[in-house]
Formats: C-alpha cells, structure tokens, sequence
C-alpha cells in the first residue's frame, strides 16, 4: 500500500518541547513531515507515540475524574452542549488544517479531501458562531475571506492532537477489529437457517 500519513503540525508541537502555541504559523505546509506507509517509518512513529501514551493516559484519568464530576450524561449538562459542536470529523480536520495557520476556504477544501462544499461552509459557520474560528472578509473583487483558529480555538489543539495520536497509533488494530467482526458476522449470515 502506498498510502501516506500527514501528520498533523498539533502532533508534533506536542512532542517537540521547543514548539509552542506562539510557532504555529512559523510552520508551512513543507514543514510538516509526510509519513510513508512502511514499517521502519511506523515502528519508530509508533514507538514514540506509545512513550507519549504514557503521560496521556495519567492526563485521561484526571480528566475523567473531572468530567464524571459534570453530569456530563445528562442533555442539560454544559459539557455535552459544547461536545455536540466539535465532536465530528470534519469539525476536528478543519481545526487540525487550521493549525498551519490562517487559510482561505479554496485551501481548506483543497486540503480537507472528501468534504462537500455545503457541509464544509456549514462547518465553518458553526465553528465562527461557538468562537473557535474567525473569519475576515477582504473588500476586493472578488470577495476574499480568511479562516484561522481564535484564541478560543487554540485551546481545543492539544485535547485533539491527543485524539489525533491516539487515532495515528491505533488505527490497524481498529481496522482488524473491524475485520474480525465482520467476518465473524458474515459466517453467522451464512449459517443461520432461512426463517420458516
């Protein structure tokens, strides 16, 4: 397989402790390393990212302390108001894009593969109207419009850049997963009996 792995700029900041919050727009494009899908790439990525799960797992813990402590299961609970507007995909790519730095809506759909041009707008409007992101119109012909991370925004890098890791490290053990119970399903669609 030749697939490539971009690892998002949060990751890294994360793990250099010479980056801050304060380098992320110092950071282009070329600068984020490119992950080709080959072991010794993967077993040191991985390696390294097994170290950092560590003092992830210590920070999880905390955290669910906490959240445990929020009422977090019930509808009327602040938290889970605030997880239902950040808590899909395109949500997490649009902010993990926006950590390169400020982008125009041509580059983030360039970048963000797979998302329609009507649910990445929706997407932006709804992370400008909960404060993550900030848009600047440009008056010229044509209109130009800008999108970066608000300081609000900036705070949500490094709870998803753990996900992000999380995601990176285990991702073949969700796809054999995925694998195993589909296979195990398929044999029991095969050998049940027709319904009489």
């Amino acid at each position: 397989m030749n697939t490539q792995y971009h690892h998002p700029i949060a990751f890294i900041l994360l793990e250099k402790s010479n980056f801050s919050l304060d380098n992320l727009h110092n950071l282009s494009e070329a600068e984020v390393p490119i992950f080709q899908e080959s072991n010794d790439n993967h077993n040191s990525d991985r390696s390294e990212a097994k170290k950092n799960s560590e003092s992830m797992e210590i920070q999880a813990q905390n955290a669910i302390s906490r959240i445990l402590k929020m009422e977090i299961f019930d509808r009327s609970c602040e938290a889970q108001q605030a997880l239902e507007h950040i808590a899909n995909k395109w949500t997490l790519l649009i902010i993990y894009a926006l950590t390169q730095g400020t982008k125009r809506y041509r580059d983030l759909q360039n970048q963000i593969r797979g998302v329609s041009p009507k649910v990445l707008i929706q997407t932006l409007r709804n992370l400008e109207r909960c404060g993550l992101v900030k848009r600047k119109i440009y008056s010229c012909i044509p209109t130009k419009v800008e999108y970066s991370l608000s300081p609000l925004g900036e705070t949500l890098i490094a709870p998803l850049a753990i996900l992000g890791e999380w995601s990176y490290l285990h991702i073949y053990q969700v796809k054999d997963a995925i694998e195993n119970y589909d296979s195990i399903a398929n044999q029991y669609q095969n050998t049940k009996e027709p319904e009489n």
